[in-house]
This record gives C-alpha cells, sequence and structure tokens, in this order.
C-alpha cells in the first residue's frame, strides 16, 4: 500500500521547506514528491482529522526580524499543498501546533507564549482569538532561564480541553478553550529541573497522559483524576550526559510500549538513540526497556506507523530521514531506507 506524509524542517533560509513522501508500507521503501517553500522554517507540522489540511509553524527567534506564527495548507490529491494563509504569534519560537478541528493553537518555546486562532470553514485560519503568556523559572539557567512553551494538544476525549507543557517552569497547563478563550484550569508541577517538554494522549486508557522531560530524559505518567505526574521510568542509557535533550513521544502497536527519541550531544559520540519502555496491562508501569542506537545525530522528531510495522526517524544534524521495521515483539529491527533530506525535523501522520 502507498500511504504519504510531510517532514519540516529547521533552516532560516527558504529551502528546503515542506517536504512529501510516499513510503510503500509493504516494502518500507520511500519515494521523494513535492517540495513547498511557502513557509520559512517550518519546524513542526499537523495533519487535520480528515487528513485534507496540513498546519505549519514558522520558527523565528526575537531579533531575526522575521515574525514567528502559523500557516494552513490544503492537502492536494497528489501530495502538494496549497497555502490557504499565515497568522502572527504573540511571542517568538512557534515550536509546536494542534489542531481540534475548530481551533488551531500553538506554543511559542522563546516567549513562553500559547496561542489560539479560530478557523474558517475552509481549514484556513480566521484569526488570531486568544493568548496565555507562562512566566517563571527552572533550577538549569542554561536551559529554564524563563518559561519556554514547547507543546499544545487537545485531549482527544474532550477537544475544549488544551494541554501545554513548558520547559522552562516545569509545569504542564491545561486549559479550557470552550468559549474560544485560554481559561486555565490546571497547573501540574513537575519535579525542578525535569523540563517536560512533548505528551502523548491514550487512547486505551482515557484516563491518562504522558510526558516525556527533555532535560531529564525521563518519562512521566499523568492521571487525569488527580493530575498528578508520576515518575515511571528513569532514562537508562545517561551515564552522566548532560546535554542533549529528550524529543519525541509515540506508542507502540496496541500502546503497549512507548517509544522516545534522544538526542546526545555531550559527547558527541554516536549515542542518540531511540528506547522503547514496556507498558504493563494497566499502563502505569514501565516492565522493561531497550534502545536501538540510530546511526546519525539529533533525532529530533520520529514517528512510528505501528499499524505496517514501520518507524521513521528525522535525523536533524545529518539531514537524514530513515525507516526501519518494528519486529513482532516491539523491538526495532533493520533499516528499509534512507534519504537526505536538509535539517528534518518533524514527520506527521500517513495519509
Amino acid at each position: 500500500m502507498k500511504k504519504r506524509f510531510f517532514t519540516g524542517s529547521f533552516m532560516y533560509t527558504g529551502d528546503p521547506g515542506i517536504r512529501c513522501f510516499e513510503l510503500d508500507t509493504e516494502t518500507g521503501k520511500l519515494t521523494a514528491g513535492e517540495i513547498n517553500q511557502d513557509v520559512w522554517n517550518p519546524t513542526y507540522l499537523c495533519i487535520n482529522k480528515t487528513r485534507d489540511r496540513l498546519y505549519a509553524t514558522s520558527e523565528h527567534d526575537v531579533g531575526e526580524g522575521v515574525p514567528s506564527g502559523v500557516n494552513a495548507f490544503a492537502i492536494n490529491a497528489d501530495g502538494s499543498l496549497t497555502h490557504l494563509g499565515f497568522a502572527e504569534a504573540s511571542g517568538f519560537g512557534a515550536t509546536h501546533i494542534a489542531t481540534n478541528g475548530k481551533y488551531l493553537a500553538a506554543a511559542e518555546y522563546y516567549t513562553g507564549d500559547v496561542d489560539l486562532y479560530a478557523l474558517d470553514e475552509n481549514g484556513g485560519i480566521a484569526g488570531h482569538i486568544a493568548n496565555d503568556r507562562h512566566t517563571g523559572r527552572g533550577p538549569i539557567p542554561e536551559r529554564q532561564d524563563c518559561a519556554h512553551a514547547h507543546y499544545v494538544g487537545f485531549d482527544p476525549f474532550d477537544r475544549n480541553k488544551l494541554w501545554s507543557c513548558d520547559l522552562g517552569n516545569d509545569t504542564v497547563y491545561v486549559y479550557d478553550v470552550t468559549d474560544g478563550r485560554l481559561k486555565t484550569e490546571h497547573k501540574i508541577a513537575f519535579p525542578a529541573g525535569e523540563g517536560p517538554r512533548h505528551l502523548l494522549f491514550s487512547l486505551k486508557r482515557p484516563e491518562l497522559a504522558y510526558c516525556v522531560c527533555e532535560i531529564s530524559y525521563n518519562l512521566f505518567v499523568i492521571d487525569k483524576t488527580d493530575f498528578k505526574p508520576t515518575l515511571i521510568a528513569k532514562y537508562p542509557y545517561l551515564d552522566g550526559v548532560k546535554f542533549g535533550g529528550a524529543a519525541a513521544i509515540r506508542f507502540g502497536a496496541d500502546e503497549d510500549c512507548i517509544y522516545t527519541s534522544n538526542r546526545i550531544l555531550d559527547p558527541p559520540s554516536g549515542r542518540d538513540n531511540v528506547v522503547r519502555y514496556a507498558l504493563s496491562a494497566d499502563g502505569r508501569t514501565v516492565t522493561g526497556t531497550e534502545e536501538y542506537r540510530t546511526g546519525y545525530r539529533f533525532p529530533r522528531d520520529m514517528n512510528v506507523f505501528a499499524e505496517y510495522g514501520l518507524i521513521a526517524t528525522a535525523c536533524q544534524l545529518d539531514d537524514k530521514l530513515q525507516i526501519r521495521r518494528i519486529n513482532a515483539d516491539g523491538s526495532v529491527g533493520e533499516a528499509t531506507d534512507e534519504t537526505d533530506v536538509e535539517s528534518v525535523c518533524c514527520i506527521t501522520d500517513l495519509i
């Protein structure tokens, strides 16, 4: 079967932009498709539920002279994209986006902002409607000098609840967006210095969400009945290495495990990896861990195509997009294909 996905890039020029790839789900082979350069620095992408609209960040730092913001695209039948518009962010460093079909949300890393945008009937961006700017800092000055919003996501069991991770102040926020405002309902405090980065909502266990922490690399589970974070796995392969950080978090088949990607730059010894955490039946305990080395530097994102037994990894610093098999036991197996993609840093779901 032939499926498509898109990749984003972390560059400050017009090239390479957003790329489309065709994936043969039987062989695991890639075919490069359209390149869209309508977006400058599209570091994160998301696709809507009906798989016909794609949203992309334009991530820029303070003082670059280019506004940070969000973009909307129509996905055409051949995988090409038609730009539907851009909306500016309240802050800088639009680093993560999510949609519930009615709204588009964005997290801005450099200024700690969360923005909410209304979508029109065509899936375009109708306008900016709400903002919340996080405050505070953590105990690690080189990573937590101020608030750094790094994730937004809508709860799949209540699409009016928006969650946001802030790496800089060790907090996960839960907002109600029912009336188009960002009304804070919960602030979930993590242990100081963990740096919560990205969340994963369980579809099998509606009361649970999982959070990977960038600074510590550790894995937490959050019970949505009491909004308490519980450490369920300390990253087992660090050995004193501090610089780098955990990045992506994805479920395996039937949510029997969680995969996280880990960027390890100190020393640059080729230890970048993906770790598989096996989960207990209730999802509250990690029963085992294993790693595979990516072979390339800085796996900023990865996506698991569990239905087809494949995992895709975006290794930003080596410009490499790689596809591997997932074995029947959930371990990561042989590479089926890889290709050069300049500064690749995001991989969408399949369409």
